[in-house]
């Protein structure tokens, strides 16, 4: 099964260099309060509104904000912040940065905090997420085992109801990455094959240049060679030879229209995951004229188990991906929490800052399984119209803390627990009181993760306790998996951290383990 993911950029537009966007807005009346910007740029009038709503709800009457964009190649999407008395001025370095600026001075208002003097630029420079997009039944996404992909169909042909708030809330990330095994009947129309066509190579060419030719925000198409690649396969008959004749050709036959954008680029990620990287070079390397980047399981599936899992060196390094020079995405996957409402600061920006900055790009999280839509997940009917709600809501927590930590990986727990006070008009004591304890319990599943752990996919689920795709036996209990009085097949080895385990973490060990070297005396020190 081949795997596409179209990456679509929220960066929408670009600016040459010196070009300066001011305010074009008229001024109220009096001296109260008032945002000025360029009202034809998207993110101008994104952030215009976070700021008339935060100023209204701040009741700061005495502030005039004013939104401007000043080129700077050097700082993508960073941002200035200059305050004096009641003027205010965000000078982005792009539209982008000038959205990212006027967003947090909108939150600093609402939740009481004070506005400085800052210069800022993003941690990581592309905050992704990755999410399975199922079309229909013919047109399933990547992975649609789990029912919350049948239940989102509709909701993916439905922008306004969907998409528009989906993506007002991705606002701090910057990629949207989309899977699917096959998107094109439903997305272009391909003339020459209306009907079911044998030649599948000439077929999906003409599809993948339709696609980029109409969508002009794909700005990347990521492959894989599928699970299921015949590696032995080399040369002309080779999965990657295979993906080269349809989606590498296909978008060079885009590039070659007369209506292409000489300016515009698309870049190819292709997934480490059962392709190696002398094929991909033997393909790619001399014939297509954009970057080739790789994609590379950081965690595997388990992004709630360590803050410095050890894939990186297992899947990058060692198949000499990093060698080879090229970019390398975090695939962060999330295959242990859906249900539970995950919040821990902590060990978000400690992972976040551990990630391979110099040999990566940035990440793309989601899950397996799993379609982050609308949620359909409660037991009670007359209860499930009110909780039809946008899981990146109902996870707003979660989701706000991988965002806004990668962009600004500095914000302590003042601030986090200033947005809990602010989301639940709680006292400054309640809302310490509430971070400090959800960020303990939370803490409860990475600890479970490194127990008992096991990376691939369903291989284990703290909220399922289910075993591995290989036996596929259904839920284990305790003395199934932490005992081992099953058959060997049940038992799950701890996981075992760096040399120098990060902080908070611990070396661990499994329960007949520890009870052998306890009863002998032997337990290490530290040792969980």
């Amino acid at each position: 099964m081949k795997i596409t993911t179209i990456i679509i950029s929220t960066l929408l537009f670009a600016f040459a260099p010196g070009q300066v966007i001011t305010a074009t807005a008229p001024q109220t009346p009096n001296n109260g309060p008032s945002v000025e910007h360029d009202a034809p740029i998207p993110q101008l009038a994104f952030a215009t509104q976070e700021l008339k709503a935060a100023l209204k709800e701040s009741g700061r009457e005495d502030l005039r904000v004013r939104l401007i964009v000043k080129p700077d190649a050097s700082s993508p999407e960073g941002f200035e912040i200059k305050t004096s008395g009641p003027q205010l001025e965000v000078i982005g370095a792009e539209a982008s940065g000038a959205m990212y600026g006027g967003i947090e001075v909108a939150e600093y208002l609402k939740l009481g905090l004070p506005i400085a003097n800052v210069k800022r630029k993003p941690f990581v420079g592309k905050r992704g997420i990755k999410f399975n997009i199922p079309l229909d039944a013919r047109s399933p996404s990547s992975d649609d085992s789990g029912a919350a992909a049948n239940e989102n169909i509709a909701n993916m042909w439905d922008f306004e109801g969907f998409w528009k708030p989906y993506l007002d809330d991705l606002a701090r990330y910057n990629v949207l990455s989309l899977w699917t095994c096959h998107p094109y009947p439903h997305m272009v129309k391909t003339l020459g094959y209306e009907q079911a066509d044998p030649d599948t190579i000439a077929y999906l060419r003409a599809a993948v240049k339709e696609m980029v030719l109409n969508y002009p925000s794909i700005t990347a198409i990521a492959v894989a060679a599928g699970e299921n690649d015949h590696k032995h396969l080399k040369g002309d008959d080779s999965t990657e030879a295979y993906i080269f004749k349809t989606s590498g050709l296909g978008v060079m036959d885009a590039k070659a229209d007369p209506i292409w954008d000489p300016d515009r680029q698309i870049r190819f990620i292709f997934r480490n995951h059962s392709t190696e990287i002398e094929d991909v070079q033997a393909q790619f390397a001399d014939k297509d004229d954009g970057p080739v980047e790789v994609s590379i399981k950081y965690c595997v599936g388990r992004l709630y188990s360590s803050r410095r899992p050890l894939e990186w060196e297992k899947r990058a390094i060692k198949d000499g991906w990093g060698e080879a020079g090229d970019k390398a995405w975090l695939h962060i996957r999330n295959d242990d929490v859906f249900i539970h409402r995950w919040g821990s600061p902590d060990y978000v920006r400690y992972f976040i800052r551990e990630m391979p900055h110099d040999q990566s790009p940035g990440f793309m999280m989601g899950s397996d399984g799993y379609v982050w839509g609308r949620m359909f997940n409660s037991t009670v009917p007359e209860l499930q119209e009110q909780l039809e709600q946008l899981g990146i809501d109902k996870h707003w927590y979660n989701f706000r803390l991988w965002g806004e930590l990668a962009y600004h990986n500095e914000l302590g727990d003042d601030y986090w627990i200033a947005c809990l006070k602010h989301r639940f008009s709680l006292s400054d004591g309640a809302a310490k009181l509430l971070h400090d304890t959800w960020q303990t319990v939370s803490e409860v599943v990475p600890q479970l993760n490194r127990s008992v752990y096991e990376g691939v996919d369903a291989a284990f689920a703290s909220e399922g306790c289910i075993t591995g795709l290989a036996t596929a036996t259904g839920f284990l209990t305790i003395p199934h998996y932490y005992y081992g009085e099953e058959p060997p097949v049940y038992r799950r080895q701890a996981m075992r951290l760096s040399k120098n385990p990060p902080a908070g973490e611990v070396q661990c060990v499994s329960v007949p383990d520890w009870r052998k070297a306890y009863l002998e005396g032997k337990l290490e020190r530290g040792t969980a």
